[in-house]
């Protein structure tokens, strides 16, 4: 059941981000409401690893395939995002809307450094440092954490949904 609805919820996130939010651009940044729903997702106590897994697997797909960077950078950056908050929110930073926030913006900071990286030496695009950072990496990482808690309010009230808890 929650693999069904993981492809419909990862589906619809990404068409929102293709259609409604890239072009609602901050400068030139945009939110990833993929990177959202999966670290929501991933912060959910009552969810299994493999869900989490799942999802983290079809997201980096869906947004590897629609994309002008290479698939390897989403693959990479949102495996090892959901891997370190999956870990630290298990063993050392345990349900805390604090740690939503930093999650979010270090995996923003970490996946536009990736994307920058891979656009500038690899493909050759003439974009400096300066700019790179003021005007993609600043304001999505803005429009992320604008974005984070009703992401996380929506994907908890949907762990809660699908994984009810037993009333004795």
């Amino acid at each position: 059941m929650s693999a069904i609805i993981g492809t419909m919820v990862i589906a619809v996130g990404l068409m929102l981000q293709t259609a409604v939010f890239s072009r609602t651009p901050l400068l030139f940044g945009t939110v990833d409401i993929v990177l959202l729903l999966l670290i929501a997702w991933a912060l959910q106590p009552a969810i299994k690893d493999w869900e989490v897994w799942y999802w983290t697997g079809l997201g980096a797909v869906f947004v590897g395939f629609i994309s002008v960077v290479p698939a390897i950078a989403y693959i990479a950056t949102y495996l090892f995002t959901v891997l370190v908050v999956r870990w630290i929110q298990k063993k050392i930073w345990k349900g805390s809307v604090l740690f939503l926030f930093f999650s979010t913006a270090l995996a923003t900071l970490f996946q536009q450094s990736v994307i920058f990286g891979i656009l500038r030496f690899v493909n050759g695009v003439p974009l400096s440092l300066s700019d790179g950072f003021t005007l993609v990496m600043i304001p999505s990482l803005v429009l992320n954490l604008l974005f984070a808690f009703p992401v996380y309010l929506l994907m908890k009230d949907l762990a809660d949904w699908l994984n009810p808890e037993e009333l004795y």
